[in-house]
């Protein structure tokens, strides 16, 4: 009877002792590898967002930069280059607009202009467009956008490359480029760098 006793006080002292909970050093442990879990989790959602949000803004600056180019190429072919423009002062001597004359550079320029002529119900009209890179107001000044400036032929004289950066944004000037996205370098080139149709002095004179 007494061993029986015995043993039950045995049972009862090792059930008490399983059900005494979690130890302070436990619980510090349990805490800190879920604390690094959590750190390694969030990190990855955090690397996971901003590659999202990175590719996103490329996808959005390469849908920007292909509608601009396609539109640039698009007027190309039907219009004309209009050299009376880069021959003019205000233009000729103004590296921002100029066509370069370095043989390392090519026939470079900053600013395309061109000269498209339509004739709507026998009256004929030419308009000028000029596209170039200008800083937006406040950016950094290797951030810029793609302006274009358009107007009618209706004088002998272009404007001059300081008229395109000082015209303000309406009518006549507008930005092509989403606001969120800049461009640091943009180049046309144009060939041949002088209009082929004028004739030199030479080709007048008699032999």
């Amino acid at each position: 009877m007494e061993e029986e006793v015995n043993r039950h006080h045995s049972r009862l002292r090792h059930t008490v002792g399983d059900s005494r909970g979690y130890s302070l050093v436990e619980l510090i442990v349990a805490m800190t590898v879920f604390a690094l879990l959590s750190v390694v989790v969030v990190g990855a959602l955090v690397s996971v967002s901003q590659s999202s949000t990175k590719t996103a803004s490329e996808r959005r600056v390469q849908q920007d930069a292909r509608y601009n180019i396609e539109e640039i190429a698009r007027e190309v072919r039907g219009s004309a280059i209009d050299y009376r423009f880069y021959s003019s002062p205000g233009v000729s001597g103004d590296a921002r607009c100029a066509i370069s004359t370095n043989p390392a550079e090519g026939n470079r320029t900053r600013a395309l202009a061109l000269l498209l002529t339509t004739n709507e119900n026998g009256v004929e009209s030419t308009v000028r467009t000029v596209y170039f890179l200008d800083e937006k107001s406040g950016a950094n000044p290797d951030d810029n956008v793609l302006y274009r400036y358009e107007e009618p032929v209706a004088s002998s004289t272009p404007p001059s490359c300081s008229d395109l950066f000082s015209t303000a944004e309406g009518p006549t000037k507008s930005q092509l480029t989403a606001n969120k996205v800049t461009v640091q370098s943009l180049f046309f080139y144009v060939s041949p760098s002088q209009d082929p149709y004028l004739l030199s002095p030479s080709c007048g004179s008699d032999s």
